[in-house]
């Protein structure tokens, strides 16, 4: 985490968010970032797991207060109706 810097400016946090937002928000954040850093921009539903490294780096410096963590998701499948309006004339 050495441009930790660079991680607070891209959260754009709200002023009103409580502590458990922010850091939230900062991890995702932290995530984001590393994903673009190693991998490039991979689009919303292209997802490669973290490395346990990179996932205990940012956890520490960003802790959740219940220790409660979601952890790799596969992306949403495509709806029969996503597919549809993603072709041309399918709407």
């Amino acid at each position: 985490m050495q441009n930790v810097t660079h991680v607070f400016q891209r959260a754009n946090l709200p002023s009103h968010a409580s502590y458990r937002e922010r850091q939230q928000r900062l991890r995702q954040t932290a995530y984001q970032s590393f994903t673009a850093w190693a991998h490039g921009r991979l689009g919303e539903r292209n997802r490669i797991p973290i490395p346990h490294c990179v996932l205990k780096a940012v956890r520490e410096k960003f802790p959740d207060i219940g220790d409660t963590y979601v952890g790799f998701q596969e992306p949403p499948e495509e709806s029969f109706m996503d597919t549809a309006q993603s072709i041309p004339g399918g709407d």
